[in-house]
């Protein structure tokens, strides 16, 4: 009987294990979702809405728009499920970044950037029911300056923090606006790296909390933290050798200082390619994490959907912990409640690309809402989350532990893959005044429809791939987003401070995205030679076509090449050798050399749209190779590697030492060729005619080729007019080294195209430009 009975109790505290476990696992997989969804009545080209809570239960809602020829801060009112009111607050050629905050009276403070000549400044504006105050300018000098976070404390007091650039050095600063009058801006933190992207938060008791980014060399971004209203330490919050990016600050309602930012830690602390969003508090002293793992983390997922980045905070009065922020083609997020985290939620619209970077938030509604306005494709939408059904608790936290990984240990690895050896230089026999040079031309940010900041493009191509040169080139007009003048005097700004004559080169560059062939010219990347030209944009009448853009880019001596041609095609019967004297053959989304390229295939595949067609119609241009990365792991299942920028790469004889100018040159003449993401060391002539060249002659053409390999080569094949007319290897390859010349006497007369196509063992290819030679 008694075992009897032990059996039943047994089977009933299994049965209420399964039944609480089933409770609650259906409790931690619960979604936020936005229970009022409303599309703000704004431009299609409305960028970077802010919000703040007036007194009465209004929303306000600041944001940017282009308003041709110009742009505009445009104030909005929500209320009562209605759209009223719309003010507009500045035009101007340039503004930036509007954010919002309201004061204890209930003012209304708008701030943002604005250029001024050739300063940009950073401006205040109050409105006041619905008036609009006297503008008032915060900073000073010509410096640019951008990307301001703004708060006001229970005392009426306002603070503004913001980016102060003067060349190639970003610094924060701070001001404080009391007595109706700004204090003189003075730095956050006086050390000499590069500092971006400040937050701030109020505390119940008057602490005003600014936190950034610092990059502090060898690919380490760190997160810092600083209290503005007293004389205060600056605290280094992270130390480890990653990319840690984009803090976001909230205070809840026990005075508690929670800190998020975007991390690319891989599990054993290693820098890696996906990011994800790290939640951590401070108490004054020390950082700590939940004990709670987050769910749905996946650094793994070869999706469209990757990574999580640049996050936004609100906290609740209940204490939940809500975190926003952007995947690659989603809106997401998800709630901590102290003992446990929700699961994470998307509420982005439908489609693809195209959408702002930050969500911003609030959680200070008297019912319980959470507000939230975002940039998505091609609208601005306001979004309110009620307080999900599980309470929260008092947070449950450990010690935040990093695994310091030494930030040069981390890089060795990577340094040690890409440099050149001294023997394979030499071997390439190279004139005394000829510099061979690396880099990739073709890359995207959260700007356009790809991952991460404009600096992180410039500082992961210098400091951990070790490029000479690197070009970030965002979509200008695509998938209804346009970048804004802005938005390109932003980039300016960022490209112009990382170039560095002999260490490392940038370009002003972005992406002509027409629409596929035949119904368009398919996509084009247009580099300049310095920062002093605006987009020649697709949506302008001047540049709307081919013809049109080619005419403005000769005028202004700037240049453009076609990429992924094979895929979304390239109209070759407008080619002009001046303003496209190259062709990107090479990148994430595969060679474009012939239809059904070996060893490396290619997206799509468009007849007559490959490299050996366009030389077959007689047309003359160079070739290179670039990653189009984006940021995500195999691009989405597109890439053959996993990392996405090392899949194609541009190598450039320059005539003397590495600058804007010789690299310009070079591009311009074509001595350039092509890899699929390694230094593949290559040197091409005819007749000592570098490639690239044209030119006539009454003899056979001597042809010299030297290939230096990263790895064991298998073939090398010498082409004339697209057909192999020397094979140098075989089966079982060559070594890393092949040379070799050869006198074709079987030229006929007339004009031929001659180049170079090389086959490594592990599938890693590279191409010559041609050299085009007139037998007479």
């Amino acid at each position: 009987m008694n075992v009897t009975m032990s059996l039943r109790k047994m089977l009933v505290l299994a049965l209420l294990l399964l039944i609480s476990s089933f409770f609650l696992a259906q409790k931690s997989k619960s979604l936020p979702e936005p229970k009022i969804r409303a599309l703000l009545p704004a431009n299609p080209l409305a960028e970077y809405p802010d919000l703040a809570l007036a007194e009465d239960g209004t929303l306000a809602i600041v944001y940017q728009q282009m308003d041709e020829p110009q742009e505009i801060i445009v104030l909005r009112m929500y209320r009562d499920g209605v759209w009223v009111d719309s003010l507009v607050l500045d035009r101007a050629d340039i503004v930036y970044r509007p954010r919002l905050t309201v004061s204890p009276e209930g003012m209304l403070w708008v701030s943002w950037a604005r250029k001024n000549q050739n300063a940009i400044e950073v401006v205040v504006l109050p409105v006041n029911e619905g008036r609009p105050g006297q503008m008032e300018v915060v900073s000073t000098g010509s410096a640019r300056n951008w990307r301001q976070a703004m708060a006001c404390d229970a005392k009426g007091r306002l603070w503004l923090a913001w980016e102060r650039m003067i060349a190639d050095t970003a610094q924060i600063m701070f001001s404080v606006r009391e007595s109706g009058r700004w204090s003189r801006p003075q730095a956050v933190f006086s050390a000499p790296h590069r500092q971006m992207r400040p937050a701030l938060a109020v505390g119940a008791n008057g602490e005003i909390w600014c936190a950034w980014d610092g990059y502090l060399g060898e690919y380490n971004y760190d997160i810092f933290l600083r209290r503005l209203d007293q004389a205060s330490q600056t605290w280094n919050l992270t130390n480890s050798a990653t990319l840690e990016q984009c803090p976001a600050l909230s205070v809840d309602a026990q005075n508690r200082l929670w800190l998020a930012w975007h991390s690319n830690a891989d599990a054993s602390g290693k820098p890696d390619i996906p990011r994800w969003l790290e939640l951590r508090y401070w108490d004054g002293k020390k950082l700590f994490a939940p004990t709670a793992a987050m769910p749905d983390k996946d650094l793994a997922a070869q999706t469209e959907m990757q990574s999580w980045e640049f996050p936004t905070l609100a906290t609740t009065r209940e204490g939940a912990i809500w975190l926003f922020g952007r995947p690659s083609q989603e809106f997401s997020v998800q709630v901590f409640l102290g003992d446990q985290w929700s699961g994470r939620g998307n509420f982005a619209l439908p489609g693809w690309g195209g959408r702002g970077d930050y969500v911003r938030a609030l959680a200070a509604a008297a019912d319980g809402m959470i507000w939230t306005i975002r940039r998505d494709v091609g609208a601005l939408e306001l979004c309110g989350f009620e307080a999900l059904p599980q309470k929260p608790v008092a947070p449950q936290l450990q010690p935040a532990t990093e695994k310091t990984i030494p930030a040069v240990s981390a890089l060795a690895a990577s340094r040690e893959k890409w440099k050149p050896e001294p023997a394979a230089l030499n071997f390439m026999n190279a004139l005394p005044n000829e510099t061979l040079a690396f880099g990739d031309l073709h890359q995207h940010s959260n700007l356009s429809d790809g991952m991460g900041t404009a600096d992180d493009c410039y500082t992961r191509s210098r400091d951990f791939y070790q490029w000479d040169f690197a070009a970030l080139t965002d979509h200008e007009w695509f998938v209804r987003n346009r970048l804004l003048p802005s938005e390109w005097e932003y980039l300016k700004t960022i490209t112009a401070s990382f170039n560095a004559p002999q260490d490392f080169i940038t370009l002003p560059a972005y992406e002509w995205t027409a629409a596929r062939w035949p119904n368009g010219a398919g996509h084009k990347n247009v580099y300049f030679r310095d920062e002093s030209y605006a987009i020649f944009s697709l949506a302008d009448s001047n540049a709307n076509s081919t013809a049109k853009l080619f005419a403005r880019l000769k005028a202004e001596g700037a240049i453009a090449f076609p990429h992924h041609i094979g895929w979304t095609g390239v109209d070759w019967q407008n080619h002009d050798p001046v303003a496209q004297p190259n062709v990107e053959i090479i990148s994430v989304h595969g060679a474009f050399e012939y239809m059904g390229n070996e060893p490396i295939t290619h997206r799509g595949g468009t007849p007559g749209m490959f490299m050996q067609n366009g030389l077959a119609q007689g047309l003359r241009f160079g070739v290179l190779g670039a990653s189009d990365g984006h940021g995500l792991i195999w691009h989405h299942g597109i890439g053959r590697k996993r990392d996405p920028w090392v899949q194609g790469l541009a190598g450039v004889w320059l005539k003397g030492k590495l600058t804007r100018a010789s690299l310009y040159e070079a591009l311009q003449a074509r001595r350039v060729y092509a890899t699929s993401g390694v230094r593949i060391l290559l040197n091409f002539s005819a007749d000592n005619h570098a490639m690239g060249s044209e030119y006539t002659t009454n003899t056979p053409p001597k042809l010299s080729a030297r290939v230096a390999g990263t790895g064991k080569i298998r073939y090398v094949y010498l082409l004339r007019d697209n057909q192999i007319i020397h094979q140098h290897g075989g089966d079982f390859g060559v070594g890393d080294m092949v040379r070799f010349e050869l006198i074709d006497e079987q030229a006929g007369p007339g004009t031929h195209w001659y180049y170079v196509r090389v086959v490594q063992d592990d599938g890693e290819m590279a191409w010559s430009s041609p050299i085009w030679v007139t037998m007479e």
